[in-house]
């Protein structure tokens, strides 16, 4: 195939496995991040619980933007390329300062860590999530190579946390980051050679001038199924992300099980993985939007069950894993399934190709929603009365509440914003704008 042929709808698997692949390698990275080091730097170095979150919120808000310039930029396969170069580099550098502290590290040290790996992430996801909207020719591609990409990503994660936890299960969480570091030394660079040729068959739109990229961004956010796409998926990402950070914490000092936390994260990613195909199937029968609908709701009754749990109920969160493991690739490919197709709505009626700086935005909302999760749960149990080691009833009760209702509440919110259009509807893309 010649380097400037569209590929139009023939995708391989081996697009699929090219794609995904660095998925795999940017999960072994986000799990670890946004899982471990928040309860390793407040558990095992000693700094409040709000000087994380708030160090993690503010090196989140530093480069928050840089996704939808980046969107704008990378609209041509060498730029795309130049980007994923530039980015593995200073990803591996902000894994270094948070993988590997030393034992005095600070809020400070936290700070720059983060604000490298988030940088250095940008850089990488950007051209990952605009090559899968400018690669397919129709949905059924675009759902193939967003049900491919989680899929990875489930097993990149499970990868994460299973593989540190049995190798380093009497060593706590520093092995577990450590050799969670050295896996990425290997996989992240393997990014490169995975994205390049994919990058080279794209369709991409061609350079614009910045005035344009700024112009675009408001023709975007004027464009009704693209703010309520991205309001439902920021609500329902900030439920997803205040328990993954918590998570740790939860285990630890409220079920006192911290021995089987790679088992409840084994089940959890497992279940998602195991069920990724059904969801696909409901999907295509049903229409992706209310398929999400079904996902969210699903979770949300589940998870209400586990304020009820305490000390010792391993079976009975185990079974709450599984449970809502069934939605988390619904979770992720879902949405981003149906930003695609707004995408593709939205340049068929301007006839601009706006999949990358669409797509910037997307990440802009991922990052604030998981920089904003960490920051409300850290904060709302520091503020709660819960300090390490101390195991007063008030700041377990804090715990539980951040951990367990809090989610819940923002999953509603979620499903709220998205309800008026999806339970019509398999996409927000087919409706017109008011």
């Amino acid at each position: 195939m010649g380097a400037t042929q569209a590929p139009a709808d023939t995708l391989t698997a081996i697009d699929i496995v090219r794609y995904g692949f660095p998925a795999a390698a940017l999960a072994l990275l986000g799990i670890p991040l946004f899982l471990l080091v928040p309860a390793f730097f407040v558990d095992d170095l000693g700094l409040p619980a709000a000087s994380v979150g708030l160090a993690l919120l503010a090196a989140r808000l530093l480069d928050l933007f840089i996704d939808p310039a980046l969107g704008h930029w990378c609209r041509t396969a060498p730029r795309a390329r130049l980007v994923l170069v530039l980015g593995v580099p200073l990803l591996l550098a902000g894994v270094t300062l948070l993988f590997r502290p030393s034992d005095d590290a600070g809020a400070g040290w936290l700070f720059a860590g983060a604000l490298l790996a988030y940088l250095g992430w940008s850089l990488v996801a950007v051209p990952l999530l605009a090559i899968g909207a400018v690669l397919p020719g129709d949905d059924a591609g675009r759902s193939r190579l967003a049900f491919g990409r989680e899929a990875f990503t489930l097993v990149g994660t499970l990868l994460a946390i299973v593989v540190p936890a049995a190798l380093s299960a009497q060593d706590g969480t520093r092995a577990s980051l450590a050799v969670a570091w050295w896996i990425l030394l290997v996989l992240v660079p393997l990014t490169l050679p995975a994205l390049w040729p994919l990058a080279t068959r794209a369709a991409w739109g061609g350079v614009q001038p910045w005035a344009t990229g700024v112009a675009r961004s408001a023709a975007l956010f004027g464009f009704a199924p693209f703010r309520r796409t991205l309001l439902a998926y920021f609500l329902n990402a900030l439920a997803n992300a205040i328990p993954a950070t918590l998570l740790v914490l939860y285990v630890t000092h409220v079920l006192r099980a911290e021995a089987d936390l790679g088992l409840f994260l084994a089940l959890y990613l497992g279940a998602g993985l195991l069920a990724m195909p059904a969801w696909l199937w409901v999907a295509r029968r049903q229409g992706a939007g209310q398929a999400w609908l079904a996902s969210m709701l699903w979770a949300a009754g589940v998870f209400a069950l586990v304020p009820f749990m305490g000390s010792g109920d391993v079976l009975a969160f185990a079974l709450v894993c599984i449970a809502t493991g069934f939605s988390v690739g619904a979770d992720n490919a879902l949405p981003a399934a149906l930003q695609a197709r707004v995408v593709a709505d939205l340049r068929a009626r301007a006839g601009d190709d706006d999949a990358a700086l669409a797509f910037g935005w997307w990440s802009v909302t991922t990052k604030l929603a998981l920089a904003a999760g960490a920051a409300i749960g850290l904060v709302a149990i520091d503020a709660g009365g819960f300090r390490p080691g101390e195991g007063s009833a008030e700041g377990t009760t804090a715990l539980v509440l951040a951990y367990a209702v809090l989610p819940v509440l923002f999953k509603l919110l979620a499903v709220a914003a998205a309800w008026p259009a999806m339970r019509r509807s398999d996409a927000l893309a087919v409706e017109e704008t008011p």
